[in-house]
């Protein structure tokens, strides 16, 4: 080789691994849980008793503060729209910021209503180049004893999705009895 072309591989091998350097990736991530008030899409399904297991586990590992959606966002105002017809109820709208890290470094954000019918959590999380949601989500017709379980007398509608997700975008998560909404945007845009 010559000294030239050993040079010139030398420079590409040094930006290759500067490259790979990668900065701290920041996003907002929001979420919207709707209740539907709509008898007929239930289809006349029959709900079983659930094991909520899982669920109390990763609610023990939950650990990142949140704060109220905006009004104003997209998400606010698309919940809006639907409470507004009376078929739906605004069950939660939580905003927070995190770094983009691997699902074992990453830590999954707690979701509650005010009446506690509601309860689980949703994780984002980086795998490789992609974003991933998982959700974890159960919702009763009474407050929720995820503590003892076995003491519901009612029925747990659980939503469990797991999802690649797009920046920017707005994700739709549905169950019969309820839907989430989530939109992850990089830090810095709106």
């Amino acid at each position: 080789m010559t000294r030239l072309t050993t040079l010139f591989l030398s420079i590409l091998l040094f930006a290759g691994l500067a490259g790979a350097a990668s900065k701290d990736t920041y996003y907002n991530v929001e979420v919207l849980v709707i209740e539907h008030r709509l008898p007929d899409l239930e289809g006349g399904e029959v709900w079983v008793k659930t094991d909520l297991s899982d669920l109390v586990t990763e609610l023990r590992q939950a650990g990142q503060e949140t704060s109220a959606g905006s009004e104003t966002s997209t998400l606010g105002r698309a919940g809006a729209k639907l409470v507004k017809d009376g078929k739906h109820r605004l069950l939660a709208h939580r905003h927070w910021t995190q770094l983009g890290q691997v699902k074992s470094d990453s830590k999954p954000v707690r979701l509650q209503d005010s009446g506690q019918t509601l309860d689980g959590v949703v994780h984002v999380y980086q795998l490789s180049r992609s974003l991933y949601l998982d959700l974890n989500l159960a919702l009763g017709s009474d407050k929720l004893r995820l503590d003892r379980p076995d003491d519901a007398k009612t029925p747990v509608f659980r939503l469990q999705e797991h999802r690649r997700i797009r920046l920017q975008e707005i994700h739709y998560f549905d169950h019969p009895r309820f839907g989430v909404l989530v939109r992850v945007m990089p830090v810095g845009r709106n």
